[in-house]
């Protein structure tokens, strides 16, 4: 029983090891696009640092939006063209949601 235990702890522990380093969209499209254009791994583990910071401020669409344009990349151009993308379509509507807002209390 003890082994069994054991194992699972482990599984556990490889699983959620496997899905922080390579799962996470934030991780996975900064892998992607530090191997694009050449960067090192603390830069990777930056961007996916920044890219969780832009999730909790703007949502999760755009860090989807991030990790499928960097997954259809081929140059490192590109790739830094869908951060800049995802992060202005991200600011946009928070844009709208904050005149929307605006707009609600004007009327009150």
């Amino acid at each position: 029983m003890k082994k069994f235990l054991i194992v699972v702890l482990l599984l556990g522990a490889g699983g959620v090891f496997a899905y922080k380093h390579f799962f996470q969209p934030e991780k996975r499209a900064c892998t992607k696009l530090a191997e694009l254009c050449g960067d090192k791994a603390k830069d990777v583990d930056q961007c996916a640092t920044d890219m969780a910071d832009m999730r909790k401020s703007l949502g999760d669409d755009v860090v989807k939006k991030f990790d499928s344009c960097v997954a259809d990349a081929k140059t490192c151009p590109e790739g830094a063209g869908c951060m800049v993308g995802a992060g202005m379509s991200g600011v946009g509507d928070a844009v709208n949601q904050f005149m929307k807002g605006m707009g609600k209390a004007l009327n009150k």
